[in-house]
């Protein structure tokens, strides 16, 4: 069987205890794409939410943002999750 995808797989090897969702995004492709520029347009909330995320937790714009790799971690009813996240730069 053929894999979908191409490239190396995604390293989990220090996800924390709990993780229930785990989210990885290649964001400079989607920020520096204009393939990807239409996809943004049509989900500007978690679009905004990347780009806060991004420079709140590291400082860093999305299109410099090679691997974007964030877990939820759900606490109690009702009380938002914990977040982990880890983020690897591009080259530029």
């Amino acid at each position: 069987m053929a894999s979908p995808t191409s490239g190396k797989p995604i390293d989990l090897q220090y996800i924390p205890f709990g993780t229930q969702v785990v989210i990885h995004l290649r964001a400079a492709t989607i920020w520096k794409s204009r393939e990807f520029e239409e996809l943004r347009e049509c989900i500007p909330p978690i679009a905004q939410s990347i780009e806060a995320m991004l420079m709140d937790f590291f400082q860093v714009t999305p299109d410099r943002a090679e691997e974007l790799l964030v877990c939820l971690i759900p606490g109690t009813r009702g009380e938002p999750p914990e977040v982990a996240a880890v983020v690897r730069l591009t080259g530029d």
